[in-house]
C-alpha cells in the first residue's frame, strides 16, 4: 500500500516537473520570437529615410547648389535693324467674329493684310468659305490641321486664292519679279502671344503635290531632303535671297497659291523665322 503512494506521489511530482518545464520553453520560445521580431523590426526601419528636421530648401543653405547662369534673350530682330510695324488686333472682338482666328498676317508693301484661320475639322472648309462663314470665293488665308496654331512646326503652310482683284494671296505671284522679291522682304504673323518675323528667301513655282503628304519634316533626315529640294529648284522665275542660311534647325513659314494658266502648278513663297523662340530665347 505505502509503495503505490510513493508511486502516485511520483507521477504527480514528475507531472508538475513536466508542467514546469513546459512552461519554461513557452517563456523561452516567447523571449525569441520577441527578440527576433525586434530584429526584423529594426531592419525594416533601416530603409526608410529619416524626416530631416529642417526644410531642404534651409538644409542646402549651408552650401548652395551653384546654378549656370540663364542664357540672355537676344534681341535678334534690334540687331538685324527690324521694326515690326505696329498693329491694333482686338483679339478678343476678332474671335467674335470667327473663332478659329488664330493668327493675322502682314507684308508691308503688299496687299497681304488677313486673318489667318484654322477649321478644327475640315482642312478645306476655308478654300470656299468666308470669314462669316459664307459659302464662295474669296474664302480665307487658312492652314491645315497637320500644322498646331503655335507657329513653332518646322514647316507652316498657309494657303490663300489666287483672284484677280489681286485680293488674299494674288500679290505672291509678283515675287517672281526679282525687284519686288527684293522690296518686299518680311513677313510678320500676329499672334496673341507675339510676332513672329520671317525673312523671305525663296520664291519659286513647285508642282501640285501635298507637301505634308510627300515630305517627313519630323526627322532630320527628312527635313534635310525637303530643304535640299528647294533649294534644287532652278525653274525659270525663282528667286533665292543670298546669304540667308536655312537649316534643319531652322522654322519655315510657306504661302502658297495657285496659278490660274497653270492648274498643275503651285506659287510658292518661303520665309526663314528670324526670332526663333528656341534659337533667341522668346518672342
Amino acid at each position: 500500500m505505502e509503495s503505490r503512494e510513493r508511486e502516485t506521489e511520483q507521477k504527480d511530482q514528475k507531472k508538475k516537473q513536466n508542467k514546469l518545464l513546459y512552461i519554461i520553453l513557452v517563456l523561452v520560445l516567447a523571449a525569441v520570437l520577441a527578440a527576433v521580431f525586434f530584429v526584423m523590426g529594426n531592419k525594416g526601419d533601416a530603409g526608410k529615410e529619416e524626416k530631416p528636421k529642417e526644410p531642404p530648401a534651409q538644409v542646402k543653405e549651408e552650401k548652395p547648389e551653384e546654378k549656370e547662369p540663364e542664357e540672355e534673350k537676344v534681341d535678334i530682330l534690334a540687331e538685324l535693324g527690324i521694326t515690326v510695324p505696329e498693329k491694333e488686333l482686338d483679339w478678343e472682338a476678332l474671335w467674335e467674329e470667327n473663332e478659329d482666328i488664330y493668327g493675322w498676317i502682314y507684308i508691308p508693301g503688299t496687299p497681304v493684310d488677313y486673318p489667318v484661320l484654322q477649321h478644327p475639322t475640315d482642312n478645306e472648309y476655308y478654300l470656299n468659305h468666308n470669314l462669316d462663314g459664307s459659302a464662295g470665293f474669296p474664302g480665307c488665308i487658312y492652314s491645315e490641321m497637320w500644322n498646331n496654331r503655335g507657329f513653332l512646326d518646322r514647316n507652316t503652310i498657309l494657303y490663300g486664292h489666287n483672284m484677280d482683284d489681286e485680293t488674299v494671296f494674288s500679290s505672291l505671284l509678283h515675287y517672281a519679279d526679282e525687284e519686288y522679291f527684293n522690296a518686299n522682304r518680311y513677313i510678320f504673323i500676329y499672334t496673341p502671344g507675339g510676332v513672329y518675323v520671317y525673312d523671305i528667301f525663296a520664291a519659286y513655282e513647285h508642282s501640285d503635290e501635298h507637301l505634308f503628304y510627300s515630305y517627313n519634316y519630323v526627322s532630320d533626315a527628312g527635313y534635310q531632303e525637303y530643304l535640299d529640294m528647294v533649294f534644287g529648284t532652278r525653274d525659270m522665275g525663282a528667286h533665292f535671297r543670298e546669304g540667308v542660311e536655312v537649316t534643319i534647325k531652322n522654322r519655315i513659314l510657306t504661302l502658297s497659291t495657285c496659278i490660274t494658266p497653270k492648274p498643275d502648278k503651285r506659287f510658292l513663297v518661303q520665309g526663314v523665322l528670324v526670332n526663333d523662340p528656341d534659337l533667341y530665347g522668346g518672342i
